[in-house]
């Protein structure tokens, strides 16, 4: 039927991995069909990279540390959260590509990350990691007080 669609391959070991509309590129998380025939051409990919997070530095106090994952040039809806000790790393499986990582001194804050100009103005406050096909990555993350997490969602609810 002709509209936008979201691919999605169901299945924990599977990812999209690329996508061709007739010649061209297509995105997987915004494919538009049109009302004439072509062809779709949807590449399926099973070698995830594992992606060891860890803490730059200690955590002070007994506040949980929570962490969210995204994409970089993907899914804009697509990011993974995590919870992460400063006694051992985390490690995540994740189809390959850059990401933003970030870690919080707070519970939760995935709940206010779903805003994808939110994750825009942590960018720089975020570590970058390049997950190869089939590799591994790692990655120290910076934790963010709850504090300064807090001054910027108030800015965005504005």
């Amino acid at each position: 039927m002709p509209g936008h669609w979201r691919l999605h391959v169901n299945g924990a070991s599977s990812y999209v991995k690329s996508v061709k509309q007739g010649d061209r590129e297509a995105s997987p998380w915004d494919l538009e069909v049109g009302s004439f025939a072509v062809q779709l051409k949807v590449v399926v990919g099973t070698k995830y990279t594992r992606v060891e997070a860890g803490l730059s530095a200690s955590a002070a106090g007994s506040e949980p540390i929570s962490a969210i994952l995204w994409p970089a040039n993907g899914d804009p809806s697509d990011q993974q959260s995590f919870g992460m000790s400063s006694q051992a790393p985390t490690t995540i499986n994740v189809p390959p590509g850059r990401y933003y990582a970030c870690a919080f001194a707070a519970t939760q804050p995935w709940l206010d990350l779903q805003n994808g100009a939110m994750r825009k103005a942590l960018e720089s406050r975020c570590e970058t990691v390049d997950a190869p096909e089939g590799g591994s990555a790692r990655v120290q993350l910076p934790v963010i007080p709850a504090a300064d997490l807090q001054r910027l969602l108030e800015k965005f609810d504005q």
